[in-house]
């Protein structure tokens, strides 16, 4: 039951407590008026704004007096209207106390979440000091006791009518951005921000003669005294004025030399490492390719991990060299208008999978082979425009979208394609069919050490032409395949280009051409592919 009890008592005072609310102010602006009398009197007037947020019920205001001066006629105000002067800390009061040189006034208020202003009126008896060559106001206008910061803080002194500012001579002593600034019988201070817990006060000296009496003078000449004093103080500042500056240029300039130090860093890094190698004698001409690695294997290692449709591009050539694929080329002639406008020739290209191919194919080759080229397709043969024409009509039926009858839309390079038309586009079939149409502008006419007509070599292949003639563009891309470069020695079926008569009339000739290194019925003679006869 007792702790029943106990925990009963905790839960009502925590509902009943409720949440802690957190309580902060600031003082958005403190601005002093000094008046300094003939008689060694000043007149102070302080008025202080303060934002509170949360709930505020007095002000403590401390000064620190110098020996022989007093504090009389303290006024204590707000908008006009005055506090009376009242122990305890009833709102609208104030009250005073002293301890030796230290004195200290306390208003009273009720404030929540409300900006208030404030103002301090009192008059110091003996504030400025008189001696044999200078009278002097040493006076810390606002004291290190405020926890917070001011935003602005303005103190404005004024001396006896007609103290001349060549006479006059004045240090502000406070943050390093404080400024000062000395006109005709006044000073002015001004330290904007003023951070917390730090001071703001004025040293000033007149000529004796615009200060007639004093409680506080004695006969010293005080000027050679404040002038080192002075000194000393201004060297400390300006080191410190200095130091930071230094600092702020570190800080500003630190960034920038990490930074040249970085790119120099990866400068020398890059010509080290990272530009293209140039190999100072690369082959101007190859039969075979320089390496066993897949074409995307190079382009991972060439292009820092990217694949392009050329790398597809260049898988498909790969294999019509290796044997796995043929790639063929077809002439037709048509009429035009029963022969009346003449003919017109047509070129096409498709590829036909090898079956009995006994090389081995890397897993990416099988798929492209498998699930791309021949996916769906009855025999062994896909024109490259029947593969286009499929992937635009039938694609859709074996990449079925959401809805019956709609094809699943992907999001490729150049807008939404079918997924079918998104793997052809990525295959980089579009760039393969561009470049096949660049060889068709390649002819092929015979070599003069060659017959003009097909003979059958010992191996039982056909005979074929040369290649003479293929500009340099085309040239390069056969002889990478290992077609001989125009002009070089025939060496019978190596040229890979085989007739195909397909719908011909006698006298025509069409260039049937595969890029591959074998065929289905291909044999070697000499170390060399021979074609076999279809």
């Amino acid at each position: 039951m007792r702790v029943l009890r106990a925990i009963w008592v905790v839960v009502v005072i925590v509902l009943c407590a409720g949440p802690a609310q957190a309580k902060s102010y600031y003082i958005a602006s403190t601005d002093i008026t000094a008046d300094v009398r003939t008689d060694g009197s000043m007149h102070v007037r302080e008025v202080r704004t303060f934002v509170f947020s949360g709930t505020f019920h007095a002000v403590d205001r401390f000064t620190d007096l110098p020996a022989g001066a007093s504090v009389a006629n303290i006024v204590v105000s707000e908008d006009g209207t005055p506090y009376r002067e009242a122990p305890g800390e009833s709102p609208g009061t104030w009250y005073m106390q002293r301890q030796g040189n230290r004195l200290q006034i306390t208003w009273a208020y009720e404030a929540t979440d409300e900006t208030r202003t404030f103002a301090l009126d009192f008059d110091v008896i003996g504030a400025v000091s008189k001696h044999a060559d200078y009278a002097e106001l040493y006076w810390q206008f606002i004291g290190t006791e405020w926890g917070v910061k001011s935003e602005t803080a303005r103190v404005t002194v004024n001396l006896p009518p007609g103290v001349p500012k060549a006479e006059t001579k004045a240090w502000a002593h406070g943050p390093l951005w404080g400024k000062i600034e000395i006109g005709d019988s006044r000073v002015i201070f001004t330290c904007d921000p003023l951070p917390a817990n730090k001071m703001l006060e004025g040293r000033i000296l007149l000529p004796t003669a615009f200060s007639a009496s004093s409680p506080r003078q004695d006969a010293l000449e005080i000027l050679p005294r404040v002038m080192a004093e002075q000194e000393v103080w201004v060297n400390e500042a300006n080191a410190e004025r200095r130091q930071a500056r230094a600092s702020l240029a570190f800080q500003i300039a630190a960034p920038a030399i990490l930074a040249i130090i970085g790119i120099g860093v990866w400068l020398r890094a890059y010509l080290a490492y990272g530009r293209e190698f140039k190999d100072p004698n690369a082959p101007q001409y190859l039969r075979e390719p320089p390496s066993d690695s897949a074409p995307t294997e190079v382009a991972m290692i060439w292009k820092w991990g990217q694949l392009t449709p050329q790398d597809m591009t260049a898988t498909v050539m790969d294999l019509v060299r290796r044997g796995a694929l043929w790639l063929i080329v077809t002439t037709e002639h048509h009429q035009r208008l029963g022969g009346l406008l003449g003919e017109s020739t047509e070129q096409g290209y498709a590829i036909e999978r090898v079956c009995d191919y006994k090389g081995e194919l890397r897993s990416s080759e099988r798929y492209l082979v498998n699930e791309i080229l021949f996916e769906g397709v009855a025999g062994d043969r896909i024109s490259l425009e029947e593969f286009q024409q499929e992937a635009r009509e039938e694609g859709s039926a074996r990449h079925q979208g959401d809805r019956p009858g709609q094809p699943e839309t992907h999001v490729c390079d150049h807008g939404p394609r079918s997924a079918v038309d998104c793997v052809l586009h990525r295959a980089g079939l579009d760039d393969a069919i561009a470049r096949l149409r660049g060889l068709r502008r390649s002819r092929l006419p015979a070599d003069p050490d060659e017959p003009r007509h097909p003979q059958a070599d010992p191996g039982g292949g056909p005979r074929a032409p040369a290649l003479a003639g293929v500009p340099p563009l085309s040239n390069r891309l056969l002889a990478a395949q290992g077609v001989p470069a125009a002009g070089s020695r025939p060496m019978g079926a190596v040229s890979r280009v085989r007739y195909h008569a397909r719908g011909r009339r006698p006298g025509d000739r069409a260039v049937q051409g595969t890029l591959s290194a074998s065929c289905r019925t291909g044999r070697r003679r000499n170390g060399i592919p021979a074609l076999g006869h279809r």
